[in-house]
């Protein structure tokens, strides 16, 4: 059993107390936060206005915006949550962030073998992408990500062992052919990752003179993060 002090247990427990609200949730629309998100007072009727669109998508994301200065706080903010920070354009998504997400009631019954003993946020939306389901993301649904007094040294191991657990999502169905290639090519991850942030924050320009300030910290938190994902192609679960 992993002690709930370390990252690993942490994000387990996170992961089936998450099960267990979905699993306990008794509205047509079930949603997602965290203690560290804190939903804007208009939150919940921005969210069901977004299930409202002609479109009638299955899945429903907001926005997510940094409400701590502190250096490492935004370097965080940048890296999980970039490109849910405003201002962006409503519209269908192909990937929205589990701290700011709701779902149709039945759309998670038909999907709950894959949630129900732990849930995880990528298989969970690979399974509804696979069934054809819609995902659609707006600017109005906003939540304030609080994370303040961050250290470097949790940071690295959360981000390693963060990146781990994503490849071991992603992989632990194909061959070993597979799992070494991405174990091989996980060094450019970081380069790539980062590239795609500033091409991301240079069109947005809201946020491009925070985001060049924070980047030598988001670059040696990606480069954390796909240690953890070349582990995690090449181990067993995490």
């Amino acid at each position: 059993e992993r002690p709930l002090g370390s990252p690993a247990g942490q994000h387990e427990l996170f992961d089936r107390r998450r099960s267990a609200g979905l699993l306990a949730a008794t509205g047509d629309l079930v949603a997602i936060v965290e203690d560290r998100g804190w939903p804007r007072s208009d939150w919940a009727r921005a969210m069901a206005q977004v299930f409202d669109h002609p479109s009638r998508p299955d899945i429903a994301g907001g926005a997510v915006v940094c409400a701590v200065e502190e250096a490492w706080s935004r370097a965080v903010c940048f890296c999980d949550f970039g490109r849910y920070q405003p201002p962006f354009a409503a519209g269908p998504a192909t990937w929205i962030t589990d701290i700011n997400v709701a779902y149709r009631r039945e759309i998670l019954a038909e999907t709950q073998e894959v949630w129900a003993d732990r849930y995880h946020e990528t298989t969970l939306h690979w399974a509804l992408q696979a069934r054809g389901k819609t995902f659609r993301l707006s600017p109005e649904p906003i939540v304030e990500q609080h994370r303040p007094d961050l250290r470097l040294g949790p940071l690295l191991a959360e981000r390693f062992y963060w990146g781990r657990l994503f490849a071991w999502t992603r992989v632990r169905s194909v061959g070993l052919g597979r799992r070494l290639l991405h174990a091989l090519t996980s060094p450019l991850l970081p380069f790539l990752l980062f590239g795609r942030q500033l091409v991301m924050q240079w069109r947005k320009r809201e946020q491009l003179g925070p985001f060049l300030a924070s980047s030598p910290r988001v670059f040696l938190l990606l480069c954390a993060w796909c240690l953890g994902e070349a582990a995690g192609y090449l181990g067993s679960r995490p």
